[in-house]
């Protein structure tokens, strides 16, 4: 229970005066000179100046009158619009102004090259890896996206939390004791908002279902001895916004194998990508200091463009394992793939670790027994000793994982140079594995 509870208000950065919630802004505004809180104030003038733009060319959108359609009085493209709770429509082939191509900037070799110094630079690789590795199939293709732009304007509701320090004062055993503490007032809000919501899949099923057949044509067994690892995954994830800079061209596509779409790009519009998106842009401009039961309506222009984005990919064979790598076709150190490695190591440094876990684990239950045989001198000691024995084991693993990892990437790049002069040595090496994927071409 609380004693002389005292409110420390929030106060005006101007005057000092009080903020008081006023009904008529939405917002805190100060009682003395009518000011209203700077972060308050910007998000008032967003949401008064807020439109919906065209998303080929960012022109302002206008409504038709009478239809469910806006249109662009720069670049006169017409969309649909929808609501946050309609499906997207969009059926049909993409119009050819959609399309757009990444084109290759890393040429075959400097991919080749970057793929041998990927495999150098991670743990745990085989030293005789690049002596015995041979490869199955290496190649450029384009993978389809489909990315979509999702332009929106809503009027939306919440209630909008507003933090002070409550100060109070309780009884204890000593005596009057002053403390504080943060407590929030909650006010209805309403606004408007305008913005775009992004969102990219892959326009293929074929990139997944290799590397799913390449790791399923090893054994449990082979799987034990392979490692996925990568120098930033090449996957949908990793394009924030992917690049419309090219229209597609068929001169950028000659020499390499283009993956057809699979998939329907009415996916590209996920109502729940799109809903997150709308909050997290409501949350970012609301007042206040905490926000829930966020509630809106309006209009969403979606717009959905395919975008080929170029990409290396191997299929190589370490004696029976058989791996695959992947490669930005714009950036030759994004590597994404699976690669064999040293299992006798590998035992060797977990072993060790293994073993300086259980002895802290033993340390740690007999130092919070100590109290109930805190008599007894030779759990004293041997408390101690346990301490010391983990203490000393987990040094040992960290030295051996150190050794060990700088032993196997020192022998590696001993051999680094004479692939990187020459690449063919390793890629011009063909496997007698089948190709376990049969998917791109």
């Amino acid at each position: 229970m609380s004693e002389n509870a005292t409110m420390q208000e929030k106060r005006c950065t101007g005057c000092g005066g009080q903020l008081q919630f006023n009904p008529e802004t939405q917002t805190l505004m100060c009682a003395s000179c009518k000011e209203i809180p700077e972060k308050d104030a910007a998000a008032m003038a967003a949401a008064l100046n807020a439109t919906l733009d065209c998303p080929n060319c960012g022109a302002e959108l206008e409504a038709i009158t009478g239809s469910r359609q806006s249109k662009c009085g720069s670049c006169d493209s017409v969309f649909n619009m929808l609501n946050e709770k309609e499906e997207c429509k969009l059926t049909g082939d993409i119009p050819e102004k959609n399309k757009y191509i990444a084109p290759f900037t890393v040429s075959e070799q400097d991919y080749q090259k970057g793929m041998i110094s990927w495999l150098a630079n991670e743990n745990f690789t085989p030293t005789d890896v690049f002596e015995k590795m041979a490869i199955i199939r290496s190649e450029g293709c384009y993978v389809p996206f489909y990315y979509c732009i999702a332009n929106f304007k809503v009027k939306w509701t919440a209630s909008i939390g507003y933090d002070r320090i409550e100060t109070y004062t309780i009884r204890t055993k000593n005596g009057v004791s002053t403390r504080t503490r943060v407590v929030t007032d909650w006010f209805p809000h309403s606004s408007t908002a305008a913005g775009k919501v992004t969102n990219l899949i892959e326009a293929t099923h074929r990139m997944e279902k290799a590397r799913t057949n390449t790791e399923t044509a090893n054994s449990r067994a082979m799987k034990k001895g392979i490692r996925k690892s990568s120098f930033g995954a090449v996957d949908a994830g990793s394009y924030v916004d992917i690049d419309r800079k090219h229209n597609f061209d068929p001169k950028y596509i000659a020499g390499f194998t283009v993956l057809s779409c699979d998939e329907k790009s009415s996916k590209a519009y996920d109502k729940a990508v799109i809903d997150a998106g709308i909050r997290n842009h409501i949350t970012a401009i609301a007042p206040g200091d905490r926000i829930r039961n966020i509630s809106y309506q309006g209009d969403i222009v979606p717009e959905i463009f395919l975008v080929y984005r170029p990409s290396w990919v191997t299929l190589y064979s370490y004696g029976d394992k058989i791996c695959y790598s992947t490669c930005d076709g714009t950036n030759a150190e994004r590597h994404f793939g699976t690669r064999p490695v040293c299992k006798d190591t590998k035992k060797r440094v977990r072993s060790w670790w293994l073993g300086f876990g259980l002895t802290a684990l033993i340390a740690l239950v007999l130092f919070f027994m100590r109290d109930t045989m805190s008599g007894n001198a030779m759990f004293g000691h041997f408390l101690t000793g346990s301490a010391i024995v983990a203490g000393g084991m987990g040094l040992a693993a960290a030295i051996i994982h150190i050794v060990s990892v700088s032993k196997g990437k020192k022998a590696l790049r001993g051999q680094l140079d004479k692939y990187l002069a020459n690449p063919s040595a390793i890629f011009g090496r063909r496997s007698g594995k089948a190709d376990p994927t049969n998917i791109l071409g």
